[in-house]
């Protein structure tokens, strides 16, 4: 955490909340729960968790950004190209490898 905080900060002892503040706006332009003066509620905290978790994966590996050429995904090499919707709905990761007994 610590050096989570060390990367947001301009100067020492203090916190660039710019970071914050874009992810704050990201968000609800994105999620309507999030948006001030709507009629479309969060009706649970793990309704609202899911449609973060939904618009963090669309924001990573289908949103390009001009400055990244790419989508952030892209940039942390996690993936080759731009995703779907539809390819994120489709994908199916693939089983995990057996662990080998030890004797």
């Amino acid at each position: 955490m610590d050096e989570w905080i060390a990367l947001t900060q301009t100067w020492l002892g203090q916190i660039n909340t710019a970071y914050v503040e874009r992810l704050n706006a990201t968000f609800r332009a994105l999620l309507p729960s999030l948006a001030r003066r709507t009629r479309n509620l969060a009706r649970t905290v793990k309704r609202l968790e899911w449609e973060m978790f939904w618009c963090g994966v669309v924001y990573n590996f289908c949103t390009v950004h001009t400055t990244l050429e790419g989508t952030p995904a892209m940039a942390a090499d996690l993936t080759d190209h731009v995703w779907s919707v539809r390819e994120l709905l489709l994908f199916s990761p693939p089983p995990p490898e057996p662990l080998h007994a030890v004797l």
